[in-house]
């Protein structure tokens, strides 16, 4: 009976131990900063356009390929438009163009 119970208390602590070693980070940002450009492009291998984005806490001004126009953000909106953003680390590697 004994070795019984010391077998299910070793099942538990390693089934609690593997799920707390998998878990999946959660840590997410909020940032303030300035859609400062809207950029187009007119040449044939160039990519669709975007917006440039600088954030108050950041020197660096970043690139951004999606469209806007679900946040009310067109080509026809007066730049720059202050925003908040809620994002998370992107870990994946990509192509530099």
């Amino acid at each position: 009976m004994k070795t019984l119970v010391l077998k299910c208390a070793a099942i538990l602590l390693v089934t609690g131990l593997v799920f707390t070693a998998c878990k999946k980070s959660s840590q997410s940002f909020e940032s303030n900063g300035a859609i400062t450009a809207n950029i187009l492009y007119a040449c044939n291998n160039c990519p669709g356009g975007g917006y440039l984005i600088k954030f108050t806490t950041d020197t660096n001004t970043y690139y951004i390929s999606n469209s806007l126009t679900p946040f009310g953000i067109t080509r026809n909106t007066k730049l720059p438009v202050d925003v908040s953003v809620n994002w998370k680390p992107d870990n994946t590697a990509s192509a530099i163009m």
